[in-house]
């Protein structure tokens, strides 16, 4: 698995109780001109600023973060406190120190919240590293802060894999698959306790494309891997589909897991280094740019001084 990731999330803010179409203006979230640019940042600053300790033993505290035309930028640190064990030194497999309930190791994750100036629909990239990310800590947090911030407005804020939204859906329904890679995690049996990683792949004969519906009903419908491709090897398990499709807007991979979250884009292979947040950035702008594209959204002037 990649060490660094990135998934698009979709980002709408509903009004509860209401009717289907109950969706807000992100710029004007209330009718009173509170946009959800200047909401979040009140967000991360006051809420989890100094460090919080979250329900189901999550942790979470704000590193940095930088408002860039329509873009909030953010660096957190997550983690998960309540189990007790050690710190390896790798180097002899000494112990380094021991963790206890109370600490939460932490990871420092990268993420951008961009909020259109016109229109209901939002972008949440979130960093992936090593199959840790910070919307299952971060959106919980927002959520329940968000509601008690506008009592009287009965307000939600929603996210969902952008590959669910209807731009993401357009794309995939005009797509042409070019090749499908599965892979496999087997730990290994030596001191070191490596994973190993094993891959099996599918493409065209000759530059031919690969069966359409293959798109629907593995990214789509998530589908197992084995009942969409009947002739993988015997005992071969795949954790992990790694699907390349060419459209309309241009190239795009997406890897699928079992584990949330679920659409993938790549940023480095696993001897690659943590990316610059320079890379970081330049990446994630290019496949915001194609989806607020796909979403009918000028992306010129939405990521304008983005960077």
């Amino acid at each position: 698995m990649p060490k660094h990731q990135f998934a698009l999330h979709d980002v709408v803010v509903r009004k509860m109780n209401a009717k289907k179409d109950a969706e807000r203006l992100l710029h004007d979230v209330t009718g009173r001109g509170d946009d959800l640019l200047k909401i979040f940042p009140e967000f991360l600053k006051n809420h989890i600023g100094t460090g919080r300790a979250c329900k189901k033993q999550r942790y979470i505290r704000l590193v940095k973060k930088q408002t860039k035309g329509r873009c909030v930028w953010f660096d957190v640190e997550v983690g998960r406190w309540g189990v007790k064990g050690r710190v390896i030194d790798t180097s002899d497999h000494s112990e380094a120190y021991a963790i206890r309930a109370q600490d939460a190791p932490t990871y420092l994750i990268r993420g951008v919240l961009i909020v259109p100036k016109t229109g209901y629909h939002g972008l949440m990239v979130a960093e992936v590293v090593s199959n840790r990310s910070f919307m299952s800590t971060l959106w919980p947090e927002f959520r329940d802060w968000f509601g008690p911030r506008f009592p009287d407005d009965n307000l939600w804020p929603r996210e969902s894999a952008a590959v669910e939204a209807p731009a993401w859906l357009k794309y995939l329904d005009d797509a042409m698959l070019q090749k499908v890679t599965f892979t496999s995690y087997e730990r290994s049996s030596d001191k070191a306790r490596r994973v190993q990683a094993r891959d099996w792949v599918i493409r065209g004969y000759r530059g031919e494309m690969l069966p359409t519906d293959w798109i629907d009903k593995l990214v789509k419908r998530r589908l197992s891997a084995r009942s969409v491709v009947a002739d993988i090897p015997s005992g071969f398990n795949p954790e992990e589909t790694k699907v390349e499709m060419v459209g309309p807007d241009g190239p795009k991979t997406v890897i699928i897991q079992k584990d949330y979250p679920r659409f993938l884009h790549e940023l480095s292979d696993d001897d690659d280094p943590r990316p610059e947040d320079a890379t970081f950035r330049a990446e994630v702008l290019s496949e915001a740019r194609e989806t607020l594209t796909a979403m009918g959204l000028d992306a010129d002037q939405v990521l304008a001084g983005a960077t």
